[in-house]
């Protein structure tokens, strides 16, 4: 690319070559002709950034023409949508529209966790005993982490500065699990020893809940007997008084008979 020449600089004693400044601000290096006017030169450099300004403006275009040819399939969809089930003109519809709502039959459960301490100290009315309330009430000890952080929504638990609900019921979580109060289900089935104490866990809870049983039939038993031996007094009485009328009634009906005799007479 040819550019003036606007100084010329040399050349230098024991060289052959002279400085060219050239308008555009570069500056080249020519072989010293005695005689010769630089006028117009070849500059390196300004061919080399209009190559460089050449590809970034052709990547530009080829970037354009993606977005027009992606905005034009939008339209058409947006087109067959409104004509499909009569929404609105192709000038209201939005992308958005195109979308399908997925119906959310409830929140995701989470990783699950099993409770497997029957009996853990937490201060009345903090976080890990209303955790700890929560897991106990629940089917085989076991819920997963977005329950429980409806839960603690629900019990009224509130954020603590940046620290929202789900942050404070993760951090509990987190250490019950390093502490062994809670186990991940998915890690019983992989885990032999975790699958013996967990056989034996829930066979010492059988255990608990049969002697509760036990106590409270016999407690059951001992009320009825009390009531049989109430009610057995209160016969005995009844049949004394009842025998006591039957002795009477001969010596009513014997005095009646000596009264009517002396009104004879």
């Amino acid at each position: 690319m040819l550019r003036p020449v606007t100084k010329v600089y040399g050349p230098k004693p024991g060289t052959a070559r002279v400085t060219l400044v050239l308008r555009c601000g570069h500056i080249t290096r020519r072989d010293h002709r005695p005689g010769r006017m630089w006028a117009n030169v070849h500059c390196a450099m300004c061919t080399f950034l209009t190559k460089e300004r050449e590809t970034k403006q052709e990547r530009r275009e080829r970037k354009k023409a993606r977005r027009v040819k992606r905005q034009r399939k939008y339209q058409q969809q947006v087109e067959a949508v409104v004509a499909k089930k009569k929404m609105a003109s192709k000038k209201v519809a939005k992308k958005k529209d195109l979308k399908k709502t997925k119906k959310t039959k409830g929140v995701k459960v989470g990783r699950k966790l099993v409770l497997v301490a029957n009996r853990c100290f937490a201060p009345k009315g903090s976080l890990l005993s209303k955790v700890l309330k929560a897991m106990q009430g629940a089917d085989e000890h076991t819920m997963g982490e977005n329950e429980l952080v409806l839960a603690m929504e629900k019990a009224g638990v509130k954020a603590e500065g940046k620290k929202t609900v789900k942050k404070l019921v993760k951090g509990i979580l987190r250490n019950m699990l390093r502490a062994g109060v809670v186990v991940k289900q998915r890690e019983i089935k992989n885990n032999e020893e975790l699958k013996t104490f967990m056989a034996s866990f829930s066979g010492g809870e059988k255990e608990e809940e049969e002697d509760d049983e036990e106590e409270e039939s016999e407690s059951d038993d001992e009320s009825e007997d009390e009531d049989g031996e109430e009610s057995g007094g209160d016969d005995e009485e009844v049949d004394d008084e009842e025998e006591e009328p039957a002795e009477e009634k001969p010596k009513k009906k014997v005095i009646k008979k000596t009264t009517a005799k002396k009104a004879k007479k």
